[in-house]
Order: C-alpha cells, then structure tokens, then sequence
C-alpha cells in the first residue's frame, strides 16, 4: 500500500515536470514572436492611406483652413440641390395625400348612392354612379395631377439654374407653390358648369336648346379667360406691331 502510494506521487511528479516543461516552451516561444508580430501591426497600420495613424499626422500637421475633412467648394449649390429635394419630396407627398382623399370620397360617396338608391330605378342609380365618379375623377386629373406635372417640368431649369450658379433658387415656400391656379380653377369651374347643365336638361323646366348654347357660352369664355387667352392676344398684337 506505501508502496503504491510512492509510486502514484512519483508519477504525479514527472507529470507535473513534463507540464511545466510544456508550458515554458510555449510561453519562449510567444515571448518571440510577439516583437515581430508588433512590428508587422505598425508597418501595415502606417502604410494603410487613410488609417487613424496617418490621419492624426495629417490633421496635426494641415495648415488652419485646410483640415483632413473635406469641405464644398460651393455650399450654396448644396442648399439649392436640398431645397430642390425638399420641394419634390413635399409635392410628391402631398399629390399622394389628396389621391387618397379623393378615391376615399368617391368610395364613401358611392357606398352612400347605393345604400340610397341601389334598389331603385337603375337609370337614377347609374347616372348618379357615373355623375360621382366623373365629377370627382375630372376634379383629381384637373386639380392636382396636371399642376403636378407641369410643376415638375420646373426641376429641369431649376437644376439647370444650379449647374450654371447664375443665380440663387427662391425660398421654399415658392419652389412647392404652383404657378398655374388661376387654370386649375377654371377647371374646376368648367367642370360645374358641365353638372349645372346636366342637372337643369334633365330635371329643369327650360328649353334644352336654350340651356346648351348658355351654357356652351359660359364655358368658352371660362376657358379663354383662365387657359391663357387674353396673354395670347397681347402677345399676338405684340408680333403685330413689330
């Protein structure tokens, strides 16, 4: 049993040693190959262009005006270039906006028109369908989809405008404004006056003839006043008496 026991103990020992041997090894070993692997890390940080080390160098060493970080040459091109993004953005959003205003009023509005009429005459019932839908499709195409599109034909001279630096872009509150109003409400006014029409040849007491050609009047003259004819004909006298 004593004997046994020297015996485990010894083993124990030169085990130990062996480990302990093991462990030196390893640890010369790491004792030289750290300098060289220091000396690789520097050597790869200060040939990297850009890395932190150069940075610092070149930052602490720049003359005053003249820093690592790089500057506009124009800063107020890069403001136009963002109000024209902002403007877009904001018509953009807003065209959405009143789509979906306007589809939900046509959907509420039909919804409505069958619940009232949807079991009665079928005369009624589709004429008052397609009176919602043409109204208020016409008012969408005519109020916000075609000034939309002749406003987004101005991004064209703005950014021109910008490249060439001749002059400065106007606020913001004029690049998101329409220029066309006064021919987006005569729209809107030829539009009534073609439900008037319908509304009083169909359900007034006046001759229907009568009734056309007033009408017919009315709208002519909406139109010349609020689609530019008035600018044409000074413009056409203008050529005249040159």
């Amino acid at each position: 049993m004593i004997g046994g026991v020297d015996m485990s103990v010894t083993n124990y020992a030169d085990n130990l040693k062996a480990f302990q041997v093991v462990i030196d090894t390893q640890l010369k070993r790491l004792q030289e190959a750290i300098p060289s692997l220091v000396k690789e890390v520097i050597s790869q940080q200060i040939d990297i262009p850009g890395a932190s080390v150069s940075k610092v160098t070149s930052t602490s060493t720049a003359p005053q005006g003249t820093a690592g970080v790089q500057v506009s040459q124009n800063p107020n091109r890069d403001i136009d270039l963002h109000k024209i993004d902002l403007a877009a953005n904001h018509r953009l959003g807003l065209l959405g906006a009143m789509t979906g205003a306007y589809f939900a009023f046509i959907v509420g509005l039909l919804v409505a028109w069958y619940t009232k009429f949807g079991s009665g005459d079928i005369v009624v019932y589709y004429t008052g369908v397609a009176l919602i839908g043409g109204v208020l499709v016409s008012m969408l195409i005519t109020q916000e989809l075609i000034p939309y599109m002749k406003w987004f034909r101005q991004i064209d001279g703005w950014l021109q405008t910008v490249e060439e630096g001749r002059e400065r872009l106007p606020p913001m509150k004029e690049l998101v404004q329409f220029k066309d109003r006064l021919q987006s409400t005569g729209h809107l006014i030829l539009i009534f006056l073609v439900v008037f029409d319908f509304y009083v040849t169909v359900l007034g007491t006046y001759d229907k003839v009568q009734v056309f050609i007033t009408f017919t009047i009315a709208g002519a003259t909406v139109a010349f006043l609020t689609q530019g004819g008035p600018k044409l004909l000074r413009d056409r006298r203008k050529v005249a008496t040159k």
